[in-house]
């Protein structure tokens, strides 16, 4: 870990603060900008058959009709699709993805649902990602159906698996039967999602350190009942781990603290003090 720590005194106290602040927000803006030159895309519309680019395990096809099929109206059936890592191995620390997805019909009770995923770990068979997620990253789960103990039909956000967020709905808020819009954004660790216009979750955090070498992948699952699911108009940017972000800003007496974010690693709390002309920062890198 590396220390760096940059000292000016200067002899107009007035000017210190606001001066070091713009250049430390001018410096914050301009690492931004070079990190987003170096993003990852990933764009299909499913036209034509996409297995050249994306993976298929179990009940996951290409529909000549122009898009992929997870499941259909059948029982019993799972069906999975991964983007592999398309950054060369690189660390990535945000990404947005958008798409259009199909859940519905189904049978009685349709079920059971859908999960979007992104992780180093993701398995390769169909059975092992479900509508509950896989992996050790996030997972964006679209659960359709409740197995008794009142946990759906609902969103959930999860992180390795464990719940971050989740949101109950009807059963029909999510059983569409038409192609609706899904945008999944994550960026300074936090992640939000929209879901046929309407938001369904705000930023929350859900910290990761940066991954490298993560792959994307969409699952879906039917059981004793059953639901059609579709992906079609696929589109994922990524970018690499961002700089520090401000993440509080709190004035005392003397001066100010700024809070700062680095997803570069882990996070680390860095300040930066206006004392009676004399100006310091320390920043906590890795």
């Amino acid at each position: 870990r590396r220390h760096t720590r940059f000292r000016n005194v200067t002899g107009v106290q007035t000017c210190a603060l606001p001066i070091f602040t713009r250049l430390l927000s001018a410096s914050l803006l301009a690492a931004a900008s070079l990190a987003s030159l170096r993003a990852g895309t990933f764009s299909n519309n499913f036209d034509t058959d996409p297995s050249a680019a994306v993976t298929f395990d179990g009940s996951a096809v290409w529909a000549p009709a122009g898009y992929v099929s997870l499941t259909e109206r059948v029982n019993s059936q799972n069906g999975l699709m991964t983007i592999p890592d398309f950054d060369a191995g690189a660390a990535i620390g945000s990404f947005t993805a958008t798409f259009r997805m199909q859940l519905g019909p189904g049978s009685g009770d349709a079920a059971d649902g859908f999960s979007f995923n992104w992780a180093t770990d993701l398995p390769g068979t169909a059975g092992a990602t479900s509508e509950e997620g896989a992996g050790s990253g996030i997972s964006i789960c679209f659960d359709t159906y409740n197995n008794g103990n009142g946990e759906a039909p609902a969103f959930d956000v999860k992180v390795g698996g464990v719940f971050v967020a989740t949101k109950k709905v009807t059963k029909a808020e999510l059983l569409l039967s038409r192609f609706a819009d899904v945008v999944v954004q994550y960026t300074n660790g936090l992640i939000s999602l929209s879901y046929d216009g309407k938001t369904i979750f705000d930023p929350i955090p859900a910290s990761l350190p940066a991954q490298a070498g993560a792959s994307f992948g969409f699952g879906a699952r039917t059981g004793g009942e059953n639901e059609a699911c579709y992906i079609d108009n696929l589109s994922i940017t990524t970018a690499p781990p961002g700089p520090p972000t401000i993440k509080a800003y709190r004035p005392n007496p003397t001066g100010v603290s700024i809070q700062l974010l680095d997803q570069r690693s882990e996070e680390h709390t860095s300040e930066l003090q206006s004392r009676f002309g004399i100006s310091y920062a320390v920043f906590c890198l890795k």
